[in-house]
């Protein structure tokens, strides 16, 4: 039986066990989940299905499918956590380094936000 020093290691634990345990859909893909995305031309927020690469961050309408709805280029991407509105609370962004755009995400929770930007920055600083 393990035994952790605090909740923060439990939870750390956890999430590792996840990731080992999780399988893909996407080949190749470093993570994978649902996520809000608020649209470029028009502002509303729509669930989407995300698949991390080491190069880029690609989202479907949902999981499963095989038409690619976007892609954000990573490489010199910047990200970063976002303050809490009224109609979504665990945000992040992603500005990628030659774009003026900053595409904005909400998780269901902190820890799930917390997991996306670490995937993420951990691609971005991965050379390739």
């Amino acid at each position: 039986m393990l035994q952790a020093s605090c909740q923060a290691e439990q939870d750390e634990w956890l999430r590792a066990i996840e990731r080992k345990l999780r399988t893909t859909i996407y080949p190749g893909s470093l993570k994978e989940g649902t996520l809000m995305k608020e649209g470029g031309s028009f502002k509303s927020w729509r669930q989407r299905f995300f698949v991390l690469y080491p190069q880029n961050l690609c989202y479907f309408k949902k999981a499963g499918d095989k038409l690619v709805q976007g892609e954000i280029p990573l490489a010199g991407a910047v990200v970063a956590e976002e303050p809490a509105t009224a109609s979504q609370s665990f945000m992040f962004s992603v500005m990628p380094l030659q774009s003026k755009r900053k595409y904005l995400m909400s998780s269901p929770d902190d820890s799930s936000r917390q997991d996306w930007i670490s995937a993420l920055r951990q691609a971005i600083s991965t050379p390739q």
